[in-house]
Formats: C-alpha cells, structure tokens, sequence
C-alpha cells in the first residue's frame, strides 16, 4: 500500500497545485470582472454628477418690478410720489454675462411712458436694481391714491449668455399696476 501512495503522491501533488492554479485563476477572473463593473458604476454616477452640477451652474434671470410710495425730498415731507423699483435676480450659481435689454414703461398718462436701456458685462449671483423710476406728478399720484381708473405696464425684455455659451438666453416679463392689491402683478 505504501507503494501505491508514492506512486499516486506526484499525481496527487500535481492536481493539488493544478486546483490552486486553477483557483487562482478564477479568483484573478472574478476580482478583474467586478472591478470593471464597479468602474463602469463610478462612471455613471461621476457623468450623472457632472450632468447636474452644469444644470445648477448655468444663470437663471428673472426681475420683479413693484410699486412703491416715497418722499423724494427731505425738505418736503407733504410731498408724496411713486416710484417702480425693478430688481433683476440671478439664482444661478454662474454669473449672467453681456445682459442687455429694455424696461419698457407704459401708462394711461402719457407723459410717464418712458424706455429705459439695459446693458450690464454681467450679472453675479444675487441681486441688482435699476435705478428706481418716479411716476411724477400730481395728476398721477391723486389717481393711484384714489384707486382710480389708471393702467401702469411695465415690460421687460433682454437677453444673457452663460459661460462659454454662443447663443443668448432671452427673458421676457411683463407686470401690470393691480389697483385693488396696490401692487404690480407679474403677467407673463
């Protein structure tokens, strides 16, 4: 019998080193194929993250336009006028470049009809206002006072590019004078 085991031992030596190799092998296999899935998974998700950031990094411009009454004059605290503040908002986390446009004002005294340029190198994340417009006169003030019948339009309309872009992004608005709230209400 024990001349039976030296015989098989080189055999049986040969099989236990063939079975390691093997499952060498297989584990080689398995590790390479799981890291390629896993890589492929990282891919995904990094070009998924991209995809988002970029969405979040472009400029989002808008404006709200209200009404206001003021003292335009220190010296004469009887005297009361309104005046349109118009503040344009970028909620994008890039800047808003080459923004240029027009504020169109239009009302039923004509005389306050005006069109005011818009024309910035850029606009940061946050806010900017235009310079504040007075609604001047008496006429006009004793009308919004009185809440009588007067229209007061305010239009809005531009363009801004984002970064490294080629064509413009438009924005337009519209906001109408609401007599019963007071208030400009957005319309468009």
């Amino acid at each position: 019998m024990e001349q039976a085991e030296r015989k098989l031992a080189p055999v049986l030596t040969f099989i236990n080193d063939s079975f390691w190799f093997a499952m060498g092998v297989v584990a080689t296999l398995v590790s390479a194929f799981v890291a390629n899935r896993v890589g492929r998974l990282q891919i995904v998700w990094m070009k998924r993250g991209y995809e988002l950031n970029a969405k979040l990094a472009i400029p989002k411009v808008w404006a709200e336009v209200r009404i206001e009454r003021r003292t335009p004059n220190s010296s004469r605290p009887d005297v009361i006028r309104y005046f349109l503040i118009t503040t344009f908002h970028n909620d994008g986390d890039l800047a808003a470049k080459k923004v240029e446009g027009n504020w169109n004002l239009t009302c039923s005294e004509n005389l306050q009809d005006r069109s005011i340029p818009i024309s910035w190198d850029f606009l940061g994340k946050g806010s900017r206002e235009l310079e504040s417009q007075e609604l001047g006169g008496d006429r006009l003030t004793n009308l919004l006072n009185g809440g009588n019948n007067i229209w007061i339009n305010v239009d809005i309309e531009c363009s801004y590019f984002g970064e490294e872009e080629k064509t413009p992004h438009p924005y337009t608005t519209s906001y109408e004078y609401d007599r019963r709230l007071k208030q400009m209400v957005k319309q468009s």
